[in-house]
């Protein structure tokens, strides 16, 4: 019959009355709140796999009743088909909000870098050109790496997530922004000690421009390192296994050396020749990032 009060229960060969009394709004299970599946192939399954939470019917040899009462329906008859489909939706959802969560912390620099310096008194930091180069990054992230990457290490051994969890809720709100809100700190005092380290003669804030565009630059590739997995860091992340991620750094790293090694392009973007010191102060930056983007990772789960 039913396996007691286990987390994990399951019951066969039960008749409709029994079936009734274990699923539905007034069912023990779901009483108690729990997430219920119920599979079915006849006409006396129908009541039953209308009031489960998910009812799947056996598409091959079931009944039209059983078929049209059910939210799911097996085609091919074999239950494995279930956890495949279950890997795939978890994989799904988890990477959905991992995107989110980048996005919100991608756009927080990019306002704030746009706003604030104004608000000092600091030359214009970024501009439209620097917004456009930012968003080839962002684009191709959300829609290419983050849909590719494969699902965690133990993620099919959590329990279902709660039926009104949503997908875009407050814990991928306070993530991004708490990820997004570091990084324009971070960002802010790069460029401000530029300005106040390099002499002040021509030149100068050009020069803090391109050191801080740099440090955001590496930073988005480090975000979307750090949010590939939520289970495990960033740092012991493998590029090879999701391939597009290494395609778009690649990509990235290639049109940030011409925008920094063609003049033409250099002057369109308004930037100066970075000397070897303030690159490696752009690189240190990303690596800062980095580790505030696990920081946030530990602390917020």
């Amino acid at each position: 019959m039913v396996a007691g009060h286990h987390d994990d229960a399951d019951a066969g060969r039960l008749t409709l009355r029994n079936r009734l009394r274990d699923v539905g709004p007034h069912g023990v299970f779901q009483a108690r709140g729990d997430v219920v599946a119920m599979t079915g192939d006849g006409v006396n399954d129908a009541p039953a796999l209308k009031a489960a939470d998910i009812g799947v019917a056996m598409g091959a040899r079931g009944t039209e009743v059983a078929r049209e009462a059910a939210a799911l329906v097996l085609l091919n008859d074999d239950f494995s088909s279930l956890v495949t489909a279950v890997r795939y939706g978890r994989r799904v959802f988890a990477n959905l909000r991992k995107a989110i969560v980048f996005v919100v912390a991608a756009h927080v620099p990019i306002v704030g870098l746009s706003i604030v310096p104004v608000l000092l008194g600091w030359p214009a930091l970024l501009m439209p050109v620097h917004i456009l180069f930012l968003q080839l990054i962002i684009d191709p992230a959300c829609s290419v790496v983050f849909e590719a990457e494969p699902l965690e290490a133990g993620a099919m051994t959590v329990p279902p997530r709660r039926p009104d969890q949503k997908l875009f809720d407050a814990t991928v709100i306070a993530r991004g922004l708490w990820q997004g809100a570091g990084l324009l700190a971070l960002l802010l005092a790069a460029y401000a000690g530029a300005r106040a380290w390099l002499p002040a003669e021509a030149g100068r804030d050009d020069t803090a421009r391109t050191l801080a565009f740099v440090a955001l630059v590496l930073s988005n590739l480090a975000l979307i390192q750090a949010n590939r997995a939520w289970g495990r860091s960033g740092f012991s992340g493998r590029p090879e296994s999701n391939r597009q991620f290494g395609w778009i750094a690649a990509a990235t790293l290639l049109m940030l050396g011409a925008v920094l090694g063609v003049p033409a392009i250099s002057r369109l973007f308004a930037f100066a020749p970075l000397a070897p010191l303030p690159l490696l102060a752009a690189v240190a930056a990303a690596a800062l990032g980095m580790a505030w983007f696990e920081a946030v990772k530990r602390l917020r789960p």
